[in-house]
């Protein structure tokens, strides 16, 4: 190692948070090193006077601030979407969902309530019908003739 690397290790090497490779090798060039040394020294001092110092008191309103800013940084940003538009969208999806409620319940009660449509009388032709519709509804031929069709009772009424 080089006295560079070595003196940026030092305060990590006093404090003992080295991998056990790096301590040793600070340890072997601080023995073999005189400038390396005295830095260790100084440094070793200046780390005992700094314990030797009483912690100073926070100011009165350090809690507070501490607060309001954690608080600033935890809680989320109120937008303009969040005040204007959820309302209306919770409005929205409310009504969307009843409505398709209802619609599922419609067609479950209408599919309930019909009957599949049967022809009564499988014997009778459309055209016989359409006949008879003209004759009850005009009384003559569509060309303003005489009737054209006698219609007979249906056997089968």
């Amino acid at each position: 190692m080089n006295c560079k690397s070595v003196q940026a290790r030092l305060s990590a090497y006093l404090d003992k948070e080295l991998p056990s490779h790096e301590q040793t090798a600070v340890r072997a060039h601080v023995f073999d090193c005189a400038a390396c040394r005295e830095e260790l020294d100084s440094l070793a001092i200046i780390k005992q006077m700094l314990g030797r110092c009483a912690a100073p008191d926070p100011a009165d309103c350090f809690e507070e601030r501490l607060v309001a800013n954690v608080m600033r940084q935890v809680e989320p940003k109120r937008t303009l979407w969040n005040f204007q538009f959820r309302p209306v969208l919770t409005f929205a999806g409310i009504a969307a969902c009843s409505m398709v409620a209802t619609l599922l319940v419609l067609q479950f009660v209408l599919k309930a309530d019909s009957a599949p449509v049967t022809q009564s009388t499988p014997d009778r032709s459309i055209a016989f019908d359409i006949q008879r519709d003209q004759i009850y509804s005009v009384g003559t031929d569509p060309m303003g003739g005489i009737p054209v069709i006698n219609v007979q009772s249906d056997p089968n009424r």
